[in-house]
């Protein structure tokens, strides 16, 4: 994969992929069904153990975050998708990775790609008016920003910093979840 472009970032604006329905189909739905597996790999990792606790610390988040910023559900999915697809550069980049993926050094905006309306309310499956005024809402109070006909979301210092102590709580959710899914069946 190659390096990203910095002047790239700020003019390119994602679009839409379906990847099960229309035309741009990379799958058919026999070929998704041929590579779910019929079985568990390995039935002595603790997945369905993790999963519930999976369940529960979204839940959690979500419920905190909902309450803590008084935003929907709706705001909280626009404003996922919109960061997940703004610092995809430092995903995509290892040298991005490596230099802005740690807690001390955010994704400047220039790297972040721009998102665009129907990529958010087709995603989402929410309506294109639905989704414009929810943006609208989200960037007047700050947790996103308008750039090239799209959103990003902002650096830190440009806006609340939403993901500050939720990158905390991610990681050791993560830590107690690796852990969970190693531990060892109980005895019969």
């Amino acid at each position: 994969m190659s390096a990203f472009h910095p002047h790239a970032a700020t003019k390119r604006l994602i679009t839409p992929k379906i990847l099960t329905q229309g035309p741009q189909c990379r799958y058919t739905n026999r070929q998704l069904r041929a590579q779910q597996p019929h079985e568990p790999k390995n039935p002595a990792k603790a997945t369905r153990l993790v999963a519930s606790h999976f369940a529960k610390y979204s839940t959690d988040l979500v419920g905190y975050t909902a309450r803590r910023y008084a935003i929907s559900i709706d705001e909280m999915a626009i404003i996922a998708l919109v960061f997940a697809e703004s610092t995809r550069p430092i995903r995509e980049d290892p040298y991005l990775a490596s230099k802005f993926g740690f807690e001390d050094r955010p994704l400047p905006n220039e790297y972040r790609l721009s998102v665009n309306l129907k990529f958010i309310h087709t995603s989402l499956g929410l309506s294109r008016e639905t989704t414009r005024r929810k943006l609208e809402r989200l960037v007047t109070r700050g947790f996103l920003s308008r750039i090239n006909g799209g959103y990003v979301f902002p650096m830190p210092h440009e806006r609340v910093d939403l993901s500050n102590g939720w990158r905390e709580t991610l990681i050791k959710a993560l830590e107690t979840m690796a852990a969970l899914g190693q531990r060892p069946r109980a005895a019969d």
